[in-house]
């Protein structure tokens, strides 16, 4: 059991191939979170059928979402059911503390637990904030968060894992590895209890 205390980012579930992404999702040791990509996969529906017009606005805008015309409706809709099943954040009662994970940040003075209220409350306008901000990071804002020990977010990428007061930015952009191949991209890995000042070092 072990495995609950190793924190992942940079793997986006609608990266992998979908049939890959909807056994990824489905492992006992794999807790996963929503984040913004997840989103927006989730906003392509229209109850069950896929709306197309917006398809197209993410493909050829963005270069999104390339992969679903490789998909079955009925894979879509598999893959669109176990991202319905992720929550928008996580805790692990650790050795350390309190460990909180959230795709992208939690709003400037607020606690953990007014934010996880918030969360189940699906209050929409913070449930963005949690997968789309990056206000603490742009800003380098390093009061961090009360009532939790640590809090492993990705959404922005960094070229290591930055700590902000006790928040930790650990995307180092794998998913964009194809995109950028001169850029110096990785998977990060992280024992969530492992001391401070071993995620600082070189």
């Amino acid at each position: 059991d072990g495995i609950r205390d190793v924190a992942v980012t940079g793997v986006q579930t609608c990266a992998l191939p979908i049939l890959d992404a909807i056994e990824f999702l489905s492992y006992p040791f794999v807790r996963a979170i929503k984040g913004n990509h997840e989103i927006m996969f989730l906003d392509l529906f229209d109850g069950q059928t896929l709306n197309t017009k917006l398809l197209s606005e993410y493909q050829s805008q963005q270069g999104l979402f390339t992969w679903v015309k490789e998909a079955t409706l009925a894979e879509l809709q598999k893959l669109r059911n176990a991202i319905l099943q992720l929550p928008t954040a996580r805790e692990v009662q650790t050795s350390r503390g309190l460990v909180g994970f959230v795709h992208a940040d939690v709003p400037q003075g607020w606690s953990w637990e007014e934010f996880k209220n918030s969360v189940l409350e699906h209050n929409k306008p913070l449930l963005n904030y949690a997968v789309w901000n990056r206000t603490r990071v742009e800003n380098s804002i390093d009061t961090g968060v009360k009532g939790v020990g640590r809090l492993f977010v990705g959404h922005t990428v960094v070229k290591s894992v930055h700590k902000l007061g006790n928040v930790y930015y650990m995307d180092t952009g794998s998913t964009f590895r194809e995109l950028y191949p001169n850029e110096d991209l990785k998977l990060t890995m992280a024992n969530i209890v492992t001391a401070t000042q071993a995620f600082s070092a070189p």
